[in-house]
């Protein structure tokens, strides 16, 4: 029988909570009450002249005994921002896929593959853009990447911007991938927008929930998104060692 795994998504907001303070201890506690395997993040500070001064990517791997992988999308000043992926595992065969549309804000995705639980997942990490007609081209340009030929189960998580269950966005992404069970997770204090979603391939959610705690509810103003996933069987027998 297939092993699952447990996958969170969150959009960390630069470790700045709903009380306005940056804490990284903070978000790296509410990560060790998750205790996920794989984690997709976005809104992170990467480069060392970020406006938190660190790499966040680095500090939340050692604070929460990850494998990190950073994936910015703004650039400039010796400051970098963007997408983060964190693994119980080593991560390898990195991709990175511009989602920039002009004229707005440059977006991307970010791709690794690690062994779980004798199993090679792929993993992306994404986080779409505030308008419609963005959200749309990236779709559409995140579907066609490369990476998700190969055979093997696919992980794709991240912060959509998306809330209709009807949009264009939805609709595609859920015919190309399992989309699972939409949970609130946006604002944290009151969740009201499924925002971000877990989607698989060639595997399936058993359940997705918001993590709501004291602790998540104060550190983000998204809560994070967790499922448990489990390969498709023939897959997961097949690729372990």
């Amino acid at each position: 029988m297939a092993t699952p795994i447990r996958v969170a998504t969150w959009n960390i907001h630069q470790g700045v909570g709903l009380d306005g303070r940056y804490n990284l201890s903070r978000t790296a506690a509410v990560l060790r009450e998750i205790d996920a395997d794989l984690v997709a993040l976005q809104e992170v500070d990467i480069g060392s002249g970020s406006r938190s001064g660190e790499c966040q990517v680095d500090t939340l791997a050692r604070f929460s005994g990850y494998h990190g992988l950073a994936g910015p999308t703004l650039k400039g000043g010796g400051a970098e921002f963007g997408n983060a992926l964190l693994s119980r595992r080593p991560i390898h065969r990195i991709e990175r896929l511009d989602l920039s549309v002009p004229g707005y804000e440059p977006r991307g995705a970010l791709a690794g593959r690690t062994e779980l639980a004798g199993v090679t997942w792929t993993a992306i990490v994404t986080h779409f853009g505030l308008k419609r007609r963005e959200r749309e081209e990236q779709a559409q340009r995140l579907l066609t990447w490369p990476v998700l030929r190969p055979a093997g189960p696919v992980v794709l998580a991240g912060d959509f911007n998306e809330w209709f269950p009807a949009s264009p966005v939805a609709i595609r992404l859920a015919l190309s991938f399992d989309a699972g069970e939409a949970r609130r997770t946006f604002p944290s204090s009151w969740p009201a927008f499924p925002l971000d979603r877990i989607f698989v391939r060639r595997a399936s959610i058993r359940k997705a929930v918001a993590h709501r705690t004291p602790l998540s509810r104060e550190a983000s103003d998204h809560l994070p998104l967790v499922a448990d996933v489990v390969p498709a069987i023939s897959l997961a027998e097949g690729t372990r060692g």
